[in-house]
């Protein structure tokens, strides 16, 4: 019975302290048409796009594939008529200002382990409508709109 219990006792341990690992979960978003990720180490067998500075630019093909890199950001594109689907995908946004054409938005998700603080609030995801396409990038768009 004493095997048990301290079995029981293990099993919650570990149960309780896997809900606060963190990790990068981005199922929740399909529809996307290209992923492109930032990471501050050249990668192998991947096509480079661009490098600015010490960080380095690569687009990937597949949302599994992910999990195989170390980044520091990422950012889906999509076709700009998903605006209010993507949106509704998260529990906290808000409108930023609009610069020029393009409407911004930030939030906050619980899908992606950092954060970053813009107008003294912390975000770690921002989404821009371009006239062309929607970027949503974690934490932010490194990359450029």
């Amino acid at each position: 019975m004493k095997k048990i219990m301290i079995g029981f006792f293990v099993f919650v341990i570990l149960a309780f302290s896997l809900q606060f690992v963190k990790v990068n979960e981005f199922d929740f978003l399909d529809g996307y048409n290209k992923i492109l990720i930032v990471t501050e180490d050249e990668l192998q067998n991947q096509r480079l796009l661009a490098q600015n500075g010490n960080n380095y630019y690569y687009e990937i093909n597949d949302i599994d594939s992910l999990k195989e890199y170390d980044y520091i950001g990422v950012n889906f594109y999509f076709d700009k008529t998903n605006l209010s689907k993507l949106l509704a995908s998260f529990s906290n946004i808000y409108r930023g200002k609009v610069v020029g054409t393009y409407d911004i938005y930030y939030g906050y998700s619980v899908n992606f382990k950092d954060s970053v603080k813009v107008d003294g609030k912390k975000v770690n995801v921002q989404i821009v409508r371009t006239e062309n396409e929607i970027i949503v990038g974690f934490p932010l768009i490194l990359t450029g709109y």
